[in-house]
């Protein structure tokens, strides 16, 4: 049985979370998901007349519902949600180190896909087509600083199209002066992925994206100049501001407001978690070395490991992924 949390807010477990427990946060969620659906498609419905469901979808009383929570219940509830998944990664590593290898390499050998050239022709845009937003510079995902020697390890803050600095502000991510963190990107020299860190070391949220970390990571395209754009791996959608400082992460294309400009930081300027972090990152590029990282160092940087997990190559992902029983869905990758 669930105990339910007696205090003011309510709806949060009053035991450690459980697999139970996150049986009933899913469900809370798909349906809340399934109401605003819904509420999308209510508007065509209510226009018709005819419609069966007119008379029911324009009552005052349909959409009662209520749409002001507490921000401690929303505090709480993220907070469970990262203990679950502390919980996954484990339950991962564990499945991942407990099996042969040889396991995991037949399983990337049985996912890998044959890479074919693609035909692509050239084409020099236009200044209207760029001034006008139309044209997309994503062609190869990577190549950042591969032009520059003796680093591996690069840390830099980054501006949208309108020179606004990234930062985290109430907990999200942000544009603007007024921040109450800076974000810091991490990238390692060849990888197709870049980090994103706050300097405080504290949880954020990115509008489109649900997943729960302290640091996301995401695919980078090189654009011209010192420009690039950044890709959720799973979802295909390019990040992005609007002029007016709104965040977005539903663009199939990645034109000028999906763009962002990097300014590189020295590694004696950047916070020590994040040094750290990236030193990590640059070490555990895939899943064997993951694996045995895992079982030399036990849970360090057990946060971690899910970054590494978003920067592998598809098979390999595929491969923890069967091992681990299907579970790295929305919420991890």
């Amino acid at each position: 049985m669930v105990k339910w949390d007696q205090g003011p807010h309510g709806g949060l477990t009053k035991d450690s979370p459980s697999w139970k427990g996150g049986r009933l946060f899913h469900y809370q969620s798909r349906s809340l998901e399934h109401y605003v659906k819904r509420h999308v498609n209510m508007e065509p419905i209510r226009s018709r007349s005819s419609d069966p469901l007119h008379n029911v979808t324009s009552s005052p009383e349909y959409n009662v519902m209520e749409t002001k929570f507490d921000p401690n219940y929303i505090q709480n509830y993220y907070e469970v949600l990262r203990e679950l998944v502390l919980a996954q990664i484990y339950f991962i590593l564990e499945k991942t180190t407990s099996v042969p290898s040889v396991l995991i390499d037949l399983l990337k050998y049985t996912n890998s896909s044959t890479q074919v050239d693609i035909f692509d022709p050239v084409y020099t845009p236009q200044s209207h087509e760029v001034a006008h937003n139309w044209i997309s510079f994503c062609k190869k995902r990577g190549g950042l600083f591969k032009d520059v020697g003796g680093e591996d390890i690069f840390f830099f803050h980054i501006t949208d199209f309108f020179d606004k600095k990234l930062g985290v502000k109430g907990q999200k991510l942000a544009v603007g002066s007024d921040l109450d963190a800076d974000i810091i990107a991490v990238y390692i020299k060849g990888s197709s992925h870049l980090h994103l860190f706050s300097s405080s070391n504290d949880y954020f949220h990115v509008k489109g994206d649900v997943r729960v970390l302290k640091a996301y990571t995401y695919a980078v395209w090189k654009n011209h100049g010192k420009r690039f754009s950044l890709s959720h791996s799973r979802k295909n959608r390019f990040l992005g501001f609007t002029p007016s400082g709104e965040q977005t992460f539903d663009r199939l294309r990645a034109c000028n407001w999906e763009s962002f400009n990097y300014h590189l930081i020295s590694p004696e300027n950047v916070p020590d978690h994040i040094v750290e972090a990236a030193n990590f990152l640059s070490i555990v590029k895939n899943v064997q070395i993951m694996r045995e990282y895992r079982l030399l160092n036990g849970n360090k940087h057990m946060g971690l490991y899910l970054n590494v997990i978003n920067a592998l190559p598809q098979n390999e992902l595929d491969a923890i992924d069967y091992i681990s029983g299907n579970i790295i869905n929305e919420h991890l990758y």
